[in-house]
């Protein structure tokens, strides 16, 4: 038996009784099933008892189940009171907590510390930028570490209020060469014909370039390994490893060749980049004020 009880996985016992099945709760919190349904297990040895008969319509909860989840709702809500309390004891007042991923361009992070700078309740050096990897972001967002993470728009977060914050042109980086001569611009289906060096999944670039590719019914033909960070991904296609899709912004070695990447209609392939915060944050007024001022300065 477990001798230890995790709120993470309280939460995941909720989810699966609010959704009626633990694939939906698994995309609520963008998981997989797997790791859902071990936290899921983990807490049920900890009670000792089943807490949901699983079948293929779904799952339902057995009678001790029906006994325990409102408790388990009700320590959930209660963890969040207690975390949003702790914040406001912590925290001096004024301060906006934005977690980024490193893909974020420098001008996105200027304009949103320009609006917050000029929010009545917020001013000068009020914003706190913390970068961090997908996951990293999102486990800091749900525990209330930070007040809002501006990430790629690939997070299949439903349960977050969010708002489209800025995009840019990705491009297609090759190394000098025959085998790609020229600077003209190449569709996702002549990228098929590229060996791509990819990224290992953290800051949500290896995210969008396989919905792509998916999304275009296009084969995506990746280098056997993974780069560490989108940061050495220019390095591996100057030796020659093969090519890498990156952010215009990213995009910044003079010595290799780029390529404006469109889809097969010539239109520029964009990334979109997306503000997420939780609706019961204290401060989630504050950002709705903050994100339109940077609509409205768009």
């Amino acid at each position: 038996m477990n001798d230890r009880l995790s709120l993470e996985g309280l939460r995941y016992v909720a989810a699966v009784h609010r959704c009626g099945s633990l694939s939906g709760a698994a995309r609520e919190f963008g998981v997989t099933q797997p790791a859902l349904s071990t936290a899921v297990r983990k807490v049920e040895e900890f009670m000792g008892h089943p807490l949901f008969e699983r079948s293929t319509q779904g799952v339902a909860p057995t009678p001790f189940g029906g006994t325990v989840i409102g408790l388990i709702e009700d320590a959930v809500a209660a963890a969040d009171r207690v975390a949003a309390a702790s914040r406001r004891g912590k925290a001096a007042p004024a301060r906006l907590a934005v977690g980024a991923s490193p893909l974020i361009p420098h001008r996105l992070v200027e304009r949103l510390r320009h609006a917050a700078a000029a929010h009545p309740r917020l001013g000068a050096d009020a914003l706190v930028l913390h970068e961090g990897d997908l996951m990293d972001l999102q486990l800091r967002l749900d525990s209330g570490d930070i007040d809002t993470a501006i990430v790629p728009a690939v997070l299949p977060a439903t349960r977050y209020r969010k708002r489209e914050i800025g995009s840019e042109a990705m491009r297609l980086v090759d190394a000098p060469g025959r085998s790609h001569p020229g600077t003209a611009p190449v569709t996702t289906d002549e990228a098929t014909a590229r060996t791509l060096v990819l990224v290992a999944p953290t800051c949500g670039l290896t995210a969008f370039t396989e919905a792509l590719f998916r999304a275009a019914g296009a084969p995506l033909h990746e280098h056997p390994r993974r780069a560490a960070s989108y940061r050495v991904l220019e390095d591996w296609v100057s030796l020659g490893l093969g090519s890498a899709i990156l952010p215009e912004s990213k995009a910044t070695r003079p010595d290799l060749v780029g390529h404006d990447l469109v889809d097969s209609d010539g239109n520029p392939v964009i990334m979109r980049y997306r503000a997420y915060w939780r609706d019961g944050s204290p401060m989630a007024p504050v950002i709705d004020e903050v994100m339109l001022a940077l609509d409205e300065d768009a």
